[in-house]
């Protein structure tokens, strides 16, 4: 009698268990052999496949903006990438029972063709978007032989309208060994903070007064350990084979109250950490360092918990430490935010949407620059996506947005519902437990069978 009441309180304290849990479970969203773009022209994508240019193609960065995904393809490894700046698009091709997932150029193809200085795109690595205003902040790295190509481009997502350019002057850069990659904005104050990976410097960019200023110019918390060899795989391969893949300070995470910036350059284990209430007009500077990650760290990004997750490429997983900018020794508060995943190699980049989806793009950057990449395996670019708390940075801290608060109700619902259950129950097993009769089977004499 009472085998079946058990069975279901068991079953309900699973199910307890099992919504509680903290562990983030991440799924594979969409996966692809190489990257393919939606040409306006059936003879441009002929050519793309039988050259095979997509070979030097690599999505670096995602953002998302009302649940569509950009991306960035960095012609980093050939200028011949038709595309340095698409948006995922799905369509049925008429030829083949399946659905395609390719990348139509935006904002469009004219201004992904590299000829005007200040209005097309040389060359994309990092973007940003502002989730709250529609505004894409693209930052272009520009092409060492076209000088004046380095900029900021700022575009209206909702307009569908350019706003302005804003070209690094040749003061803050050097055309020869500048390479910028990464973006983060403070739209409070109207800036913007930039890394520059070659000639390490962090570059401030203040859109009011339409001026950039250059901080930590070959400061120790910008240049890359040159004693750190990058690994990848486990720790089990070296990136680049002949020579040491060394890279300035790359990673940027802004803090949801826009009062903190975190960094790390790309070939170092360090994490650093500046107040932006600080005057930049002043020669010195208050940094902290927060200590050894013990990790080689490819994208940071906080949230709106102020937690700072960070992208981890040598055990391909994602960890989250909570801001406390008391801390000197990172490592220890670090935790795992995600399991490792042996197919997540080289987790490049990280964007909440605003279904409650954390999303993450892994590339295999180190596997392609040491040409190991068959490009006929559909595992080899990667978008995870996970349901987790926080969503961006830019939205401000603790705040729930209505999309997901409808979700957050759901899910209090259900552990409400749940817990009203288990005591209800272990309520009626008390009360009638006194009534209840056992019922042992017997076993008959030279029989085998149970007598119930």
């Amino acid at each position: 009698m009472l085998q079946q009441p058990f069975s279901i309180f068991l079953l309900l304290l699973l199910f307890f268990s099992t919504i509680t849990s903290t562990d983030i479970i991440m799924e594979k969203f969409v996966s692809f052999p190489y990257i393919d773009f939606w040409f306006h022209k059936w003879e441009l994508h002929e050519h793309y496949i039988q050259q095979q240019i997509y070979k030097q193609v690599i999505p670096h960065t995602i953002r998302l903006y009302r649940n569509q995904i950009y991306a960035s393809f960095p012609r980093k490894l050939s200028p011949q990438v038709p595309i340095t700046l698409g948006k995922m698009l799905t369509k049925y091709d008429f030829l083949s029972p399946v659905l395609e997932n390719r990348f139509l150029p935006y904002p469009s193809w004219e201004m992904n063709q590299p000829t005007s200085k200040n209005e097309t795109l040389f060359s994309v690595l990092g973007f940003e978007i502002d989730t709250q205003s529609g505004i894409m902040y693209i930052l272009d790295q520009g092409q060492t032989s076209t000088p004046g190509t380095m900029k900021i481009i700022r575009y209206d997502l909702e307009k569908e309208a350019l706003i302005d350019s804003l070209v690094f002057p040749n003061n803050v850069i050097n055309e020869q060994t500048s390479s910028l990659d990464q973006i983060v904005v403070d739209p409070v104050r109207n800036m913007a903070y930039v890394s520059d990976s070659g000639a390490y410097a962090l570059l401030v960019v203040d859109f009011s007064s339409h001026s950039v200023r250059r901080l930590l110019s070959q400061d120790f918390t910008t240049k890359p350990d040159p004693s750190l060899w990058i690994t990848y795989q486990n720790g089990n391969k070296k990136c680049l084979n002949q020579s040491s893949y060394r890279v300035g300070i790359h990673a940027l995470a802004r803090s949801c109250d826009f009062q903190r910036l975190y960094w790390s350059p790309l070939t170092s284990k360090s994490l650093y950490m500046l107040s932006t209430l600080q005057n930049f007009t002043t020669s010195s500077l208050v940094i902290s360092v927060l200590g050894n990650t013990n990790s080689i760290m490819q994208s940071m990004l906080c949230n709106t918990n102020e937690e700072l997750l960070m992208a981890n490429v040598e055990t391909n997983q994602i960890y989250r430490f909570e801001e406390q900018p008391t801390y000197n020794n990172i490592s220890r508060w670090m935790q795992e935010f995600t399991k490792r995943e042996e197919l997540m190699q080289w987790p490049s980049s990280m964007s909440y949407g605003t279904n409650g989806y954390l999303y993450i793009l892994s590339n295999q950057w180190c596997s392609v620059l040491n040409k190991e990449i068959d490009f006929k395996n559909p595992n080899n670019f990667i978008i995870w996506r996970a349901i987790a708390p926080g969503r961006n940075y830019i939205e401000g801290c603790n705040q729930v947005r209505g999309d997901i608060l409808m979700q957050y109700i759901a899910i209090g619902f259900l552990v409400g519902t749940t817990i009203l259950g288990v005591i209800l129950l272990i309520m009626t097993l008390i009360c009638y437990a006194p009534h209840v009769h056992f019922y042992i089977p017997q076993i008959k004499d030279n029989e085998d069978s149970l007598d119930l």
